[in-house]
């Protein structure tokens, strides 16, 4: 079995006979390195290859777990440029008197004052009137763009 040597035995070929590695230096020599250099080299390539092993491994998790990172950024991204195009175009159509723009803003305001009614439930007891400023405010937008908004 021949296979071509990396890092310190670039160019040279290893194949086993009788069990023993040897180490013939450019194809067709017949130049042999004895067992100790031949060891010696083995025993550093493996620390080489276990030293990049264990350096690799927590290196490619890092990595993973930067991809899912900037996947979760870039998802949150797009989901905020989303959000402001409808703010701007709602706005854009309230201001024109659309009859779309003004159910829009109402399901807007419906969907965070259900989202402010969950937050209620899940606050302390001292804190909880504090839950109603937002509650407030989205029970006025929603009166005021059905039937307060002439």
């Amino acid at each position: 079995m021949h296979e071509w040597g990396t890092g310190a035995a670039r160019g040279c070929k290893f194949f086993e006979a009788n069990s023993t590695p040897t180490l013939i230096f450019a194809p067709g020599s017949t130049r042999v390195v004895g067992d100790r250099i031949n060891r010696r080299l083995v025993r550093l390539s493996n620390g080489i290859n276990a030293a990049a092993t264990g350096i690799g491994k927590p290196l490619a998790f890092l990595s993973e777990a930067g991809l899912w990172i900037i996947g979760l950024l870039a998802a949150a991204a797009l989901v905020a440029t989303l959000f402001a195009v409808l703010l701007y175009m709602t706005g854009r159509g309230i201001a024109r008197h659309a009859r779309w723009a003004r159910i829009a803003a109402i399901m807007l305001a419906t969907v965070f004052l259900l989202v402010s009614l969950v937050a209620l439930t899940s606050l302390r007891h001292d804190i909880a009137p504090l839950a109603g400023l937002p509650i407030a405010l989205f029970l006025y937008t929603i009166w005021a763009l059905g039937w307060g908004y002439g």
